[in-house]
């Protein structure tokens, strides 16, 4: 049996910063480019909405400020995330393959779910054996590679 080299170092060295910290392992930060694109799609959210909504005064501002950074993230997030798995190598390519297969087990479930139907019992079947083959496929692939 195998044991991680970290079980036999002091616990504290369990919960240590790793060496290599890859672009995909910050976090978040506002950019002047995120910034600037928030702001962007701002003025045309404000446009739109104290154009066309009654509501008071702080509903509009509100719905300004969140819509506008919910479309900030729907359009400039894809970017974000392409550039740092592109600036990360391995992990990076790592990062991306686990984006893919949550993606991939989602569209096999809604395809299923689409297909057969809710409420049927066909459904519910090939739900689980989608999820089946497709996390033996995941789990052979990684086993080849060790």
């Amino acid at each position: 049996m195998k044991f991680d080299k970290r079980a036999r170092e002091h616990p504290s060295a369990w919960f240590a910063k790793p060496q290599g910290i890859t672009e995909v392992d910050k976090p978040f930060q506002i950019s002047r480019g995120f910034a600037i694109i928030w702001l962007c799609l701002g003025v045309v959210v404000g446009f739109l909405v104290f154009r066309q909504s009654r509501d008071p005064l702080y509903h509009k501002l509100i719905y300004t400020l969140l819509g506008s950074l919910y479309a900030t993230f729907c359009l400039y997030g894809p970017i974000l995330f392409a550039r740092q798995v592109a600036r990360s190598g391995r992990r990076g390519a790592f990062v991306l393959k686990v984006f893919l297969a949550i993606i991939a087990s989602l569209a096999l479930v809604w395809g299923s779910v689409t297909i057969f139907g809710e409420e049927s019992v066909l459904s519910r079947i090939s739900t689980f054996l989608f999820a089946l083959f497709f996390l033996q496929y995941q789990w052979s692939g990684n086993e080849r590679r060790s």
